[in-house]
């Protein structure tokens, strides 16, 4: 059963934070710091608080895409360029979330790669009865994560959001979306705007997570 929940808090300066609350992932910290001497531990601890950070780094570009929406209607207003920038953060944070997992499966299983060895590839290569990462495999030829994927790749290159203005019911309602396609630049607007898709693909993020974290616990009883 998955057990996910995203706390949002806000600081005095307004800032908002997302904090994964996942029983599988405090589990997982426990057990492994339990098995790692105490030269390894310190990176694992590291690894493992990287999860997190990037996570909350996505949910905090996300507050501030929903703030600029709120202020100023849409993501096409006077504060366009920074809604972009924000955009394109997101999306290096929320695929950095898997990265940096897998340098925690890395180092929890001591495999011997070194940091910038560490990929999906090369730790199924090392450990091709891992559960987490087998799941893992599976999950990125999903739609939600493979179009998660291109959108980071393609924002490095140029814009990968457009604007649509509904004229259906007054007042005229602007919404900004991602493209649908992002390697075609005229294949029109995503099926949700920018700001309902960042936020559902924050939630299935999560709830991957606890999955993978849930299987790797698994994978620690046959060591």
């Amino acid at each position: 059963m998955i057990s996910v929940q995203f706390a949002v808090r806000k600081s005095s300066t307004d800032m908002a934070y997302c904090k994964l609350i996942s029983k599988n992932r405090i589990a997982f910290r426990w057990k492994v710091e339990k098995r790692l001497n105490s030269k390894i531990v310190d990176n694992f601890r590291q690894a493992n608080d990287r999860v997190e950070f990037k996570l909350a780094s996505a949910e905090y570009f996300l507050q501030k895409l929903v703030r600029i929406e709120k202020e100023e209607k849409h993501l096409r207003g006077p504060s366009h360029l920074e809604a972009e920038i924000f955009i394109d953060c997101f999306l290096f944070e929320i695929i950095g979330v898997i990265d940096a997992f897998l340098q925690e499966i890395n180092i929890t299983f001591k495999t011997e790669l070194s940091s910038e060895q560490v990929t999906l590839r090369t730790l199924r290569k090392k450990l091709p009865r891992n559960k987490s990462l087998q799941k893992l495999e599976k999950e990125e030829q999903k739609r939600w994560l493979k179009a998660l994927r291109e959108y980071r790749n393609h924002t490095v290159h140029r814009s990968i959001i457009r604007k649509h203005i509904s004229l259906n019911l007054p007042p005229s309602r602007i919404s900004i979306y991602l493209l649908k396609d992002p390697k075609d630049p005229n294949s029109g607007p995503a099926d949700k705007p920018i700001i309902k898709y960042f936020e559902q693909v924050l939630e299935e993020m999560g709830q991957l997570l606890d999955t993978l974290y849930s299987l790797a616990i698994k994978d620690l009883k046959r060591l």
